[in-house]
């Protein structure tokens, strides 16, 4: 990984990921059942905003913001988005692997 985009919170990294794909939510049911793709509503002063969504009532509603995000901050996010699910940052454990032959 050549870079990765993230906060600074009480003293440790935590990775942002951005998928170029925006996030359909589909109704919060019973896994076996037919989901619906369901529209998220959002209103003109949440464009750029940092969201909390959380399903109530088994439809996905915003349930916090923050401020708006600058055009420069989001252009960086999306530039550094990726179309790949992606793993987690090597992890810090040290030490040697036992390989099954």
């Amino acid at each position: 990984m050549e870079n990765a985009i993230g906060i600074v919170y009480d003293g440790q990294f935590y990775q942002l990921l951005l998928h170029k794909k925006p996030t359909v939510f589909k109704e919060n049911i019973r896994p076996m059942e037919a989901r619906i793709p369901l529209p998220l509503i959002f209103s003109d002063d949440q464009n750029g905003q940092i969201v909390n969504v959380a399903y109530v009532s088994n439809k996905p509603e915003v349930v916090g913001n923050t401020v708006a995000l600058s055009s420069e901050m989001l252009e960086i996010l999306y530039g550094n988005s990726t179309e790949e699910p992606c793993s987690f940052l090597p992890g810090t454990v040290g030490g040697s692997t036992n390989v099954r032959p």
